[in-house]
């Protein structure tokens, strides 16, 4: 029995983590990337958008996200199986729902970027079409995948 709890504790203190870090990676391209938009204007951001989002930090977060969503599924098995706390799995199925809904907005936004990928710098309309419906998308990913931070660690 005691082994089950390290080995569940361990899981959800590394996926807390792993959550943390999506969470933050994501809120900060809301809070910080997003806004250059306005102050470097539509064109070059774009540029800027699809040279930064075809990076290889894109491969990590979505290494981390990824990996964190599925602890977090290893996680809401786990404590229905090990009979953990009711609020303590509560909070666990509470971020798995949020990670669900994360990878929802997620859904949104990476085809407005492929898209933006392939769009010229000349059609400005579609250009900020684009970009509207990656920051809508993105938004709504970032939140969920903060709330499913914030749930796992009251989980803790």
């Amino acid at each position: 029995m005691e082994t089950h709890t390290d080995v569940f504790l361990l899981t959800l203190v590394t996926t807390t983590v792993l959550r943390g870090l999506g969470a933050g990676i994501i809120t900060g391209v809301e809070l910080i990337t997003l806004p250059a938009r306005r102050r470097i204007g539509l064109v070059r951001y774009a540029q800027f958008a699809r040279a930064h989002y075809k990076g290889g930090g894109v491969k990590v977060y979505a290494g981390i996200t990824v990996l964190g969503a599925l602890l977090t599924i290893l996680l809401s098995i786990a404590a229905f199986l090990l009979g953990k706390p009711a609020a303590q799995t509560r909070c666990i199925m509470v971020s798995l729902m949020a990670t669900i809904l994360g990878f929802v907005g997620t859904g949104g936004a990476f085809p407005a970027m492929q898209r933006l990928w392939q769009a010229s710098d000349g059609d400005e309309a579609l250009l900020a079409d684009l970009l509207d419906r990656f920051a809508r998308w993105g938004v709504f990913s970032a939140i969920w995948h903060v709330v499913a931070f914030v749930m796992l660690v009251a989980a803790l």
